[in-house]
């Protein structure tokens, strides 16, 4: 038994206490309670404590007081076993994982490859047990470069070694801090340029019904004496003719109804028929009964990219205009 025995030394520890062990070759937990990830195995015999067995593995959760913080870490792949005294932790684990244990008198620090402090303890007789935070204490709880990037409003890896470098933020601790940064989705959504659309239309049309402009707007809150809450509008591409229809719904019935009506319009008017139609992807075009009418009157129709209302910007200047 590692503790000799010692009556005295059995008495003034706690059964959730952990105890730093140079004899331990792996980590010992004795309360299945403390573990968030945890994998059953068969029983087998455990050596070196007694009649003690394991019957499981996996990782639990600590958070050690530092003075006025806390950093909290998670221990992986320990033993659970549940005759076990105490909690151990292995000095030999915490050496092959690059940690470094240093005794001071009646304090041990654990520290990692840079010298960053992770854990303190006392010296009990002759054991020494770790400080453990109390449940009510705030933890600091480390996280890696991109959820931090994240918590930061998306800040740049330089400005966030900075943060660290210089001990700007109280509780900034990182997982890994020779890990880097992953490239952020988010940030190429946000930081990616577009070509600009040109004011003026590259081609130009000199027939009437060459080509048609044409949007819906609406639903407008407040509508008209005859019940209509949207319009419609066409634009001639040649003349810079426009024509607006109200309607009751934006259905692809109604829909349909009013570029009928224009298509007959022209036709009467110029003795030249309609021979594309340029609208954006809305259902109220996008529909089989629209499609249809279409193709059967042989006239072609362009779709707008999505959301890039700019590249039917005459009809959606001529909406404004209207509302205005």
């Amino acid at each position: 038994m590692f503790l000799a025995q010692d009556l005295p030394l059995a008495q003034s520890l706690q059964p959730d206490d952990w105890i730093l062990d140079s004899g331990c070759s792996r980590l010992i937990v004795c309360n299945k309670n403390n573990f968030s990830l945890y994998v059953l195995t068969p029983p087998h015999k455990i050596s070196g404590i007694g009649d003690t067995f394991s019957s499981g593995h996996g990782n639990v959760p600590l958070s050690f007081a530092l003075g006025s913080s806390i950093r909290a870490c998670v221990l992986c792949d320990i033993l659970h076993c549940p005759l076990a005294p105490f909690n151990l932790i292995s000095i030999s684990r915490l050496i092959d994982a690059r940690y470094v244990a240093i005794f001071k008198g009646d304090k041990v620090e654990l520290r990692s490859q840079k010298g960053t402090l992770l854990a303190i303890g006392d010296k009990i007789s002759r054991l020494y047990r770790l400080c453990l935070a109390g449940p009510t204490d705030h933890v600091l709880v480390a996280r890696t470069w991109d959820k931090w990037h994240c918590a930061f409003g998306h800040l740049n890896m330089k400005s966030l070694c900075h943060l660290k470098t210089h001990n700007m933020v109280n509780g900034l601790e990182v997982c890994n801090e020779k890990a880097d940064l992953h490239q952020c989705k988010a940030c190429l959504a946000g930081k990616s340029h577009i070509q600009p659309f040109p004011h003026k239309s590259q081609r130009k049309y000199t027939e009437i019904g060459e080509m048609t402009y044409t949007d819906l707007f609406g639903k407008v809150d407040q509508k008209d004496p005859h019940g209509e809450h949207y319009f419609i509008s066409f634009t001639n591409a040649a003349k810079a003719h426009s024509c607006v229809n109200f309607l009751k719904t934006k259905e692809a019935n109604v829909v349909l109804n009013a570029i009928k009506k224009y298509f007959a319009f022209i036709f009467t008017q110029t003795g030249k028929k309609v021979k594309c139609f340029y609208f954006d992807g809305g259902k109220e075009y996008i529909n089989q009964e629209v499609l249809d009418w279409l193709e059967l009157q042989g006239i072609n129709y362009k779709i707008t990219s999505p959301k890039s209302s700019a590249q039917n910007g005459i009809a959606e200047r001529l909406n404004r205009t209207v509302m205005e």
